[in-house]
């Protein structure tokens, strides 16, 4: 009679220690799943900056090469009038008249 109520005992608490084990397996595999699927949120959040940030760098780089170009010409350009001016020298001692300077402030 003692070993049984010690068998009936022992098996409620294997049985506790069971479902205690159960629901702690439970836990931590419903966090595992969380923690993998914000893992994976995050891996998409940070494909999705490196993509950026490539589109970026191109649009930098074609911006940089576009103020090369820009400077070439200005340089250019400045030549040109200095050589204009150096070569006309009468026309570069007269003033500019109003119609050419009011074009030239619209448009240059």
């Amino acid at each position: 009679m003692i070993f049984t109520k010690l068998r009936v005992a022992a098996a409620a608490a294997i049985l506790a220690v069971v479902a205690t084990l159960g629901g702690a397996l439970y836990l931590q595999t419903s966090r595992l799943e969380k923690a993998r699927l914000e893992a994976s949120a995050a891996s998409q959040r940070a494909s999705a900056l490196e993509t950026e940030l490539a589109a970026q760098q191109r649009a930098n780089k074609a911006l940089q090469a576009a103020r090369r170009k820009a400077d070439q010409r200005a340089t250019q350009a400045q030549k040109e009038l200095n050589e204009a001016l150096t070569q006309s020298r009468e026309w570069a001692d007269a003033p500019v008249p109003p119609g050419v300077a009011e074009w030239l402030r619209e448009h240059g």
